[in-house]
């Protein structure tokens, strides 16, 4: 794309485009994606198209114990970019609707919430996309931070850590971090031994 950019700024101008949508980072940036400067290369270019982009990317297979993956290539593909949204989705073998969420994984200004969307399709009603909480999807909420696991299975009512435990199967001594900070935080309170959200995350 770099060596493309006098042209790109021409049709971008000419055309008075707003959103560029780049498919995919790997055949934009060429090269050795590993190589830092083929990610410096190509998010130099980017910003001097001086429009909105969305960039789409492939993952890097996800390592042993963690629930985030990472763009495949460089870190610097994720260090430059301003925000980074991961998507999962989760769909039965042959069914023609899929459950998908979208989890906010950097930003440079605010993070947002995970947003979840179920869509389906048949030949009568066509395409329909509907909001769904990504939390009440098993196979999504998993992706969650480990924060946000802890705030979805608290919706249910005041919970024991032991519990909590069990339904994030997030490891004890990584849950007392956990709880300790939401504590801190305003968003949680501790009644004994149950933990329960603060009248403000109920």
């Amino acid at each position: 794309m770099a060596d493309d950019l006098e042209y790109l700024q021409e049709v971008v101008s000419e055309k008075h485009i707003g959103l560029t949508v780049i498919d995919s980072i790997a055949m934009a940036a060429g090269g050795d994606l590993n190589d830092a400067q083929a990610a410096t290369r190509l998010f130099s270019a980017v910003r001097q198209l001086n429009t909105t982009t969305l960039l789409l990317a492939h993952t890097a297979k996800t390592g042993l114990g963690t629930t985030e993956s990472s763009v495949f290539g460089s870190a610097f593909f994720t260090y430059l970019a301003r925000s980074v949204w991961e998507i999962k989705a989760t769909q039965e073998p042959g069914a023609a609707e899929i459950d998908v969420g979208l989890f906010h994984r950097k930003s440079n200004f605010r993070h947002e919430k995970p947003r979840g969307f179920h869509i389906s399709h048949d030949t009568h009603s066509g395409t329909t996309i509907k909001k769904q909480d990504v939390a009440t999807i098993s196979d999504l909420a998993k992706h969650l931070s480990q924060p946000q696991q802890v705030c979805a299975v608290l919706r249910q009512g005041k919970l024991t850590a032991k519990s909590i435990a069990e339904l994030t199967e997030i490891e004890h001594a990584s849950l007392d971090v956990v709880l300790s900070r939401l504590r801190k935080r305003g968003e949680l309170i501790q009644l004994g031994e149950y933990w329960a959200l603060a009248a403000k995350q109920a």
